[in-house]
């Protein structure tokens, strides 16, 4: 039987007022349930406390974003320093040193794959990042003279939670809920080989999954890494030949790196990795390691280039709260700590670990289907029950995880479901042991309540 309140009644603040909330995803869940969200109080490293003082080993990162640890005094004292000398410059007339000083030290990481001084624009959060990137390939064709305006995503993906980000997301959910979408969106197929739409393999793949077609491209929108699948691998050669593609269709190359990036793959962009030459890059979460909100686009010099010159090709977009002081300040202490202690590096070396431990302790259950990673970035795929009983199935399994002392690691759609495994990148080989061990346990007791139930 799933009891929806194991937790504690303090660590889910039970004298809360439900009627206040709003509470992201889950205002579901308050209807007929004791549910409240666990209540953090303290982090340290890789792991959050509640506050009846239990500790949790963070599979995910907050939500994939807190890369560097918990707890980096370094951080919060750049933050706290620059906002104590003025916590608010107005995007629009004014900048700051520590902006200034930020826009440099990234320009300068991405100089291999974005080119010299490309240019960085700011706003609050990834969704705010991809809808900035597709006013901005707008905004160029419109310069250009072009006239094209259709921004083409890939199937599968996922790309945020504002209006402009969900339409160029692929979730027929989101359109039922909000739709009409946004015009001028269309999709290609993705490019994750253990969903091929055309049966292919990737030692057997003729890269079928390129036929992109589009009266008037404006650009072409990928994730490195198509993460709302399960971790989705690309084959070998494909960014080489996307690459070619939006040249010969005059359409911008955006990727998306709101979770890829900042060293999750095992290296600082999965841009390096995976060969990537994007126009538009989109950067989020761990771009300050979740201890302030942030995000940005990095556009190439050339493209950002067409904006100047007179006030008919200005670039008319704006975030009233983009590159305050004490973000800025929090991303340089971030990307420095990034840099400093070779996390990327580190993450790299972290896959074979993590790699090793789900191939003893997973795979061989028969509730788990597949596995795929890459860095610290991996998810494995589980059989749940189909139907009404889909939903008490997931969150048994939930729960049974985060009782073993794992928390935020399941990841479920209305079809997928599996677990993903992205710690902090400063776990060490006995945290990882730890993490995968705690995962198994959970699938064990799973595993058992599910026979139970299956049986009477």
């Amino acid at each position: 039987m799933l009891d929806k309140s194991a937790s504690g009644p303090s660590s889910q603040l039970s004298g809360f007022s439900q009627r206040g909330w709003l509470h992201s995803y889950q205002m579901s869940r308050f209807g007929d349930v004791p549910f409240l969200p666990t209540a953090l109080s303290k982090a340290e490293g890789c792991r959050v406390r509640d506050v009846d003082g239990t500790w949790y080993l963070d599979a995910l990162s907050g939500a994939y974003c807190v890369n560097i640890g918990y707890g980096r005094q370094s951080v919060l004292d750049a933050a706290s320093e620059a906002a104590s000398s003025i916590h608010y410059v107005s995007p629009f007339s004014c900048t700051s040193p520590q902006a200034a000083a930020y826009s440099k030290a990234l320009t300068d990481a991405l100089d291999g794959f974005m080119g010299p001084e490309s240019r960085i624009f700011f706003v609050n959060s990834g969704s705010e990042a991809i809808d900035a990137a597709i006013k901005l390939a707008r905004a160029w064709h419109f310069v250009k003279g072009t006239g094209h305006k259709t921004i083409l995503s890939r199937r599968g993906s996922y790309h945020g939670s504002t209006f402009g980000a969900a339409t160029v997301s692929d979730s027929e959910f989101l359109k039922q809920v909000f739709g009409p979408m946004m015009g001028g969106a269309a999709k290609f197929p993705t490019s994750s080989c253990h969903i091929c739409e055309f049966d292919e393999t990737p030692d057997r793949c003729g890269v079928n999954c390129l036929g992109i077609d589009a009266p008037d491209p404006a650009a072409l929108l990928v994730e490195a890494v198509e993460t709302c699948v399960g971790t989705g691998l690309t084959h070998r050669d494909y960014y080489r030949r996307l690459r070619r593609i939006a040249d010969d269709l005059g359409a911008l190359l955006i990727c998306d790196e709101v979770i890829t990036g900042f060293g999750r793959t095992g290296a600082l962009f999965a841009c390096e990795k995976l060969n990537i030459r994007p126009d538009v890059l989109v950067l989020a979460k761990g771009i300050t390691s979740g201890y302030e909100a942030m995000g940005a686009i990095v556009v190439r010099r050339e493209v950002a280039d067409a904006f100047l010159g007179d006030d008919s090709k200005t670039f008319f977009h704006g975030a009233t709260f983009g590159a305050r002081p004490g973000p800025a300040a929090a991303a340089l202490a971030s990307l420095d700590i990034l840099l400093d202690e070779a996390l990327p590096q580190a993450a790299a070396r972290s896959e074979a670990i993590i790699r090793c431990q789900i191939e003893a302790k997973l795979t061989s259950r028969p509730s788990i289907r597949a596995f795929r990673g890459t860095g610290m970035l991996f998810s494995v795929d589980v059989d749940f029950h189909e139907g009404p009983a889909r939903v008490h199935d997931i969150e048994l399994l939930r729960q049974c995880i985060f009782e073993q002392g794992i928390i935020n690691c399941l990841y479920s759609t209305k079809d997928d479901g599996f677990v993903d495994i992205a710690p902090p990148l400063i776990c060490s080989e006995g945290d990882l042991e730890e993490l995968v061990e705690g995962i198994s346990k959970g699938f064990d007791k799973w595993e058992n309540q599910r026979a139970k139930g299956d049986s009477a």
